[in-house]
């Protein structure tokens, strides 16, 4: 027999910012936190209940990212990031 629970939550932020008329950046950041429990229990024999095997581990994860961008035409642009 086997279970796990898991539980996440995440925050994130984006936001643009238009340096000129043509030119841009965007930038964001998330946090994720994760907790995940796990347990397993093997049974040895009708007489023995088994053993019982339980672990937990936490996991957090900040990520960003950022993009420029600038609007060469009414038509092109081009972005690295």
């Amino acid at each position: 027999v086997a279970g796990q629970q898991l539980q996440a939550v995440a925050g994130f932020f984006d936001a643009t910012l238009q340096v000129t008329d043509r030119f841009s950046f965007s930038g964001g950041f998330r946090y994720t936190y994760e907790r995940k429990d796990f347990n397993t229990n093997f049974i040895v024999s009708a007489t023995n209940p088994g053993i019982l095997v339980a672990t937990d581990e936490e996991f957090t994860s900040p990520t960003g990212r950022g993009i420029f961008q600038y609007q060469f035409t009414d038509t092109i642009s081009g972005y690295a990031g």
